[in-house]
């Protein structure tokens, strides 16, 4: 997921920022299961965030940045 960070004032727009979020493989309605707790300034890095917590996992379970 990505939305805006808070603005800084060194420039027109606030950063960006990224957080990973959990989903259940099944269904069509892709309930999220879990949403990183922290920000992330790079999707390289909320993409490992994400894969780490779902290396923890017993259930299927996709993940996205």
């Amino acid at each position: 997921m990505t939305s805006h960070g808070p603005f800084t004032g060194k420039g027109p727009e606030p950063q960006l920022i990224y957080r990973a979020e959990g989903y259940r493989d099944t269904g069509n309605l892709r309930e999220t299961v879990w949403v990183c707790p922290h920000e992330h300034r790079t999707v390289e890095g909320a993409l490992n965030c994400g894969q780490e917590w779902i290396g923890t996992q017993t259930e299927s379970l996709t993940e996205s940045a």
